[in-house]
This record gives C-alpha cells, structure tokens and sequence, in this order.
C-alpha cells in the first residue's frame, strides 16, 4: 500500500497482506508542495506537523516492516489506532528517530504481533481464516470489544455499530454480546391490516403486529425495549 498525502487522510477498514514484503510505503517528498509548503530545499529536514494521516480498524500483515517512511519530510501527523498489525518486529522505519519517536507516541490499542506467529495468534484471537484473508472474529474473540473506537462508525462489512460502547480491533465487528443483558424470547401473536379489514383502496394501510414477551429492561443499548407483557406495535405502510 502506497500513500502519498496531500491533504489529511482516514485509511479504515482495509485488509492488507502479503507474504513478501512491506504493509505501507509513505511518499513523502520536498517537491510536493503540500507536504513542503514554504518549499524548503532538499535535505533541510522540514517538518511538517500540519498534515493528518489515521490509520484505523485496519489489518497490515506482511512479513516486513508494517510502515515505511521516505526520510525526506518530517511528516509527524501520523496515528495508527485500533489495527490487527503484523510484522517482523519493525512498526515505523527509515524516518528521522524524532519523528519516529513521534509516530510511536501515537500509535495506540493496537493489537502487535509477529507474522511468523500469525497462525498461532489468529487461534487465540479466534479470527476465521487468515491465511485466505478472512479476518472475521467470532463472537467471543478478545478483539471485539478492545477497541479504543475513537474514528469507529462502521465496519468492513458496512454495519454500523450495535452498541455505544464497544468498538473492535480490526476492520470487523463480529457478533458482540453483553453479558448484562438477557436474551429473552419474542413470540408473534398475530398481524392485522386496517384492524382485519379484508380489502382496502387506499395506498396507506396500517399493519399491526401483535406480540407477547416479558419485560425487557435495556441501558445504553440500541434494542427495542418492551415494556407489557403483551402489547401492539402499528405501522403506516405506504403501497
């Protein structure tokens, strides 16, 4: 993966591996005025604290160093949070050590493993199939509720999250379930058009679905909470 910014930039939900070489090779350059804006000459060492790249809810599996710099501009805005990162044991190279120092100081709530370890450590992090790069979790896997979620709105899949709390490592969200709220049945009594009406001509009917359940109590969770034992839910449908 190439990145060359020339403006911020929020790289998300991506799934990068490979069996040879690097995760990311960073174009930096004197010659790109967004990144020299005063067009400082070659070799100056300029700094540039202006630009923002975010590196999220991804997952970089390569055999090499996961972030390569080109050390000409000191690009210092640079955070990789909440990312599956495998690799040789190498996080940022070929950057001015401040920079790097920099670049690691912003670099959270990663999960960092080897790549020669990526077999063993995708059994315990219950991830599907790696080597066919599916990094699907399972319900229970650790990663999905690690994650800080600070940039997290939805996953690679496209879902948006489920609760206001939990947020994953990784591009997936998986199948989260809270131990503090109880599964309880839902049974569906009956549906009734306009009230059992059986023909209508108008294009708006009313659909009601009657139900029965127990008392759902719900905190903080995106679920319908149901406060009867029995009850009715009527919805307007236009045809």
């Amino acid at each position: 993966m190439q990145v060359g910014p020339i403006g911020d930039i929020e790289i998300y939900n991506n799934i990068a591996q490979s069996k040879r070489g690097m995760g990311v090779q960073f174009l930096f350059s004197y010659t790109t005025p967004e990144q020299n804006p005063t067009n400082a000459p070659s070799g100056s060492g300029v700094i540039n604290e202006d630009l923002q790249i975010v590196f999220h809810n991804n997952v970089i599996a390569t055999p090499g160093t996961t972030m390569n710099g080109r050390n000409t501009v000191q690009i210092r805005g640079l955070h990789v949070i909440d990312n599956i990162l495998a690799n040789n044991g190498l996080l940022f190279t070929n950057m001015t050590t401040e920079t790097i120092d920099v670049w690691k100081s912003q670099a959270l709530n990663n999960n960092v493993l080897l790549y020669s370890d990526l077999y063993q450590k995708s059994i315990d992090l219950k991830i599907a199939d790696y080597i066919n790069g599916d990094y699907r979790v399972a319900f229970d896997s650790p990663l999905i509720n690690a994650g800080l979620g600070s940039k997290f709105t939805f996953d690679y899949c496209g879902y948006k999250n489920w609760y206001n709390t939990v947020c994953p490592i990784g591009p997936y969200m998986g199948k989260y379930k809270s131990d503090a709220i109880d599964d309880d049945p839902i049974t569906l009594v009956s549906i009734s058009i306009n009230d059992g009406d059986y023909t209508t001509r108008d294009a708006k009917v009313k659909v009601s679905l009657n139900y029965q359940a127990r008392q759902l109590v719900t905190e903080s969770v995106k679920v319908l909470t149901l406060l009867m034992s029995l009850g009715r839910i009527s919805l307007l449908v236009e045809l």
